[in-house]
C-alpha cells in the first residue's frame, strides 16, 4: 500500500495528526518501534498496582468550553468522561 505520509511515532501527536490527515482523505502510515501504540498516554503496572501515565482528568468538556470542540473533531465526546465523580 502506497502511503501520501508517513508518521514516525505513535505517541498523542503523532495519532492526532495521523487521525486529521486521514479524515482529510490522505493514506497515512504510523511507524511505531514500542511493541504497543501510545507514547506517554499509556499505564504500567508496579507491585500489583496500576499507574496512568497520561492524561487524568480534563475540564472544559461541557458544550461552549474550550475543549468540546477539538474533542468532538476527533470523536471522543463518545467516550465514558468523568467530571467530580459523574460522567458528562
Amino acid at each position: 500500500m502506497k502511503s501520501d505520509v508517513v508518521i514516525i511515532g505513535s505517541g498523542l501527536g503523532g495519532l492526532q495528526c495521523a487521525y486529521t490527515l486521514a479524515k482529510k482523505g490522505m493514506h497515512v502510515c504510523v511507524l511505531e518501534r514500542a511493541s504497543v501504540l501510545g507514547g506517554c498516554i499509556q499505564s504500567f503496572i508496579r507491585k500489583g498496582h496500576t499507574f496512568d501515565t497520561g492524561f487524568h482528568y480534563v475540564g472544559g468538556l461541557d458544550e461552549g468550553q474550550p475543549l468540546h470542540q477539538l474533542f468532538s473533531y476527533y470523536d471522543l465526546m463518545g467516550l465514558d468522561w468523568q467530571k467530580n465523580g459523574s460522567a458528562f
